[in-house]
C-alpha cells in the first residue's frame, strides 16, 4: 500500500480522536434573548441574593466564625425563599489558586443538587480579602479614604495574578450546570484613570469567552457613571459580544442614569445586584 493510504487513514483516525475529546456544552444554559434571560426555550425569572463568602465557609481563613454546614444552610434558605441565584466571591487570598477552584466546585455541585445558578465574581475593587493570592499589594488608600485596587493592577498587575486564577477556574468549570455567568469583579473602577478599565473588560472577556463560549459574561461594576468613562465608552464596553449583560448596583436610591441609557440602547438585561 502507498504512504498516502496510510497517512489518510492516519488523519481520519486524528479526526475522530478530536472530536471524542472534544468538551461538550453544559446542558442547562442560561443565555441571554434581547433584554431577558431564557433557559431551553422558556423565559428565566431572575431571583437573585447575594452570600458572597459561603465558598470559604468553613476553612478557618477568611470567616472563621463559619462551619462547612452553613453552606447547606444558607443554599436551603436560598430554596425556601424562592431564590434562583446565588452571587459569590470566588477566590480568597489565603487560598492557592487550585484551593480557591476546589472551594467553588464544592459550592456549585451543592447547587446544582438544589437547581441553583451562581454568579462568580472573580475579585473585589476593595480590600475585603476576596481576591486571588497575590493580589493583596495592589490595594492602596486612595484620597476617597477607602483602600481600593489601584491604577496599576488594571493596567498591568491583573496578569499576574487575577488572569492566570481566572482562566484556572473557567477550564476546569466550564461545562458545569449550576453556572449562571462569569463576572470580572465586584464594583471595579480606576479611579486615577478610568479608561484603563475598558482594555482591561474587553481583554477579560475575550479571555473567559475563549474558554468557555457558552456560560454568560458580564462585568460586575457599580454602572457606567460609577466606572466614569461616559455614555458612548460605556456603550462600547457593554457592546462587545463576550458581554451578555449588564450590572447595576444601586444604594440609597442613587441614579445611574448613563448605564439606564445604555440599557435602553442596547437592550441587553439589566440585573440590578
Amino acid at each position: 500500500m502507498n504512504g498516502r493510504f496510510f497517512n489518510g487513514i492516519f488523519f481520519l483516525v486524528a479526526a475522530i480522536m478530536a472530536l471524542n475529546s472534544a468538551p461538550a456544552a453544559p446542558t442547562e444554559l442560561i443565555t441571554a434573548y434581547g433584554d431577558e434571560f431564557n433557559l431551553a426555550g422558556q423565559a428565566y425569572r431572575f431571583v437573585g441574593v447575594n452570600i458572597r463568602g459561603i465558598c470559604h465557609y468553613g476553612k478557618g481563613d477568611i470567616l472563621v466564625w463559619t462551619s462547612e454546614g452553613h453552606i447547606d444552610e444558607n443554599l436551603d434558605g436560598v430554596v425556601n425563599m424562592g431564590g434562583k441565584v446565588v452571587r459569590l466571591f470566588a477566590p480568597c487570598k489565603f487560598a492557592t489558586h487550585q484551593e480557591n477552584v476546589n472551594r467553588l466546585k464544592n459550592v456549585l455541585d451543592k447547587m446544582q443538587t438544589r437547581n441553583l445558578k451562581a454568579i462568580v465574581c472573580f475579585t473585589d475593587l476593595y480590600n475585603t480579602g476576596f481576591c486571588p493570592k497575590g493580589d493583596e499589594s495592589y490595594y492602596m488608600s486612595q484620597p476617597s479614604g477607602w483602600t481600593l485596587l489601584d491604577d496599576t493592577w488594571f493596567k498591568t498587575g491583573y496578569l499576574i495574578n487575577y488572569k492566570p486564577y481566572v482562566q484556572l477556574a473557567v477550564t476546569q468549570l466550564k461545562d458545569h450546570n449550576a453556572i449562571f455567568a462569569w463576572e470580572l469583579g465586584n464594583e471595579l473602577t480606576d479611579i486615577k484613570d478610568p479608561s484603563a478599565i475598558l482594555a482591561f473588560t474587553a481583554d477579560m472577556a475575550s479571555t473567559i469567552k475563549g474558554i468557555d463560549p457558552w456560560h454568560m459574561v458580564t462585568t460586575g461594576y457599580i454602572g457606567v457613571d460609577h466606572t466614569q468613562v461616559g455614555e458612548i465608552q460605556g456603550y462600547n464596553m457593554y457592546a462587545d459580544s463576550n458581554i451578555d449583560f449588564i450590572t447595576e448596583h444601586s444604594y440609597n436610591g442613587s441614579e445611574q442614569s448613563q448605564n439606564h441609557a445604555v440599557h435602553s440602547r442596547l437592550r441587553k438585561p439589566l440585573v440590578i445586584e
